[in-house]
């Protein structure tokens, strides 16, 4: 696994897209939030589209971006620890389709479908490896390198651009750990070298084999 995208093997759409008993479609709007923080967890969320932001308020007042989840994700099995609540709050950084899974309704059909059981098991130990993976590049990397995998990750499907239009710098140096003025001139560098650019609107667009080449330097 390179790190620089996750690329999941393991399908869930089968398994939660469209409305039945205990689970039901919606659509979802940029800013609209999904979860609040210390909220129970009553429910679990599966991305058809978009991109899903996952941010927690520390006891400083301090905001940190702990997570960024986009389509094919599934989010919010921290849920199966009996009186979990919310680490963070969960909104649509894009507009989007969810899936919204009941606990109880979620509970049952693990009891009784071995299949989702398995693919659910594989699909969240690569997760969490690709979470491990992006702690120790938060550990052992310059920040210019976890710009240049963020970036890179958050084009991992086609609609990718759309996700790095509404991301500030501000956010960007919150999921990195740096500081905005930090990514600001990282991201002036980047556009030198042509590893980004920025259309009409000042939105960015990546070019991943460049970036990728940086990587690999």
């Amino acid at each position: 696994m390179s790190g620089t995208t996750r690329a999941i093997p393991f399908d869930l759409g089968p398994f939660f897209s469209g409305s039945a008993a205990g689970r039901v479609r919606v659509r979802v709007s940029t800013g609209d939030v999904i979860w609040t923080q210390d909220d129970p967890c009553e429910e679990f969320l599966y991305i058809e589209t978009g991109w899903i932001k996952i941010s927690s308020v520390q006891r400083s007042g301090r905001e940190a971006v702990i997570a960024m989840r986009g389509p094919g994700d599934f989010i919010g099995s921290r849920g199966l620890i009996e009186n979990y609540r919310r680490y963070g709050t969960a909104s649509a950084l894009t507009d989007g389709a969810i899936v919204r899974i009941s606990m109880s309704s979620f509970r049952e059909r693990l009891d009784r479908e071995p299949d989702l059981c398995r693919t659910l098991v594989a699909y969240l130990a690569h997760q969490h490896a690709w979470d491990l993976e992006r702690l120790a590049n938060q550990l052992t990397q310059t920040a210019e390198q976890r710009l240049a995998r963020t970036l890179l990750h958050l084009k991992k499907d086609n609609h990718g651009n759309e996700v790095l239009r509404r991301l500030t710098q501000s956010i960007l140096a919150s999921m990195i750990g740096t500081t905005r003025p930090r990514v600001s001139h990282f991201m002036n560098k980047f556009r030198r070298h042509g590893y980004i650019d920025y259309d009409r609107s000042g939105h960015v667009r990546v070019h991943e084999e460049m970036l990728q080449d940086l990587l690999a330097a």
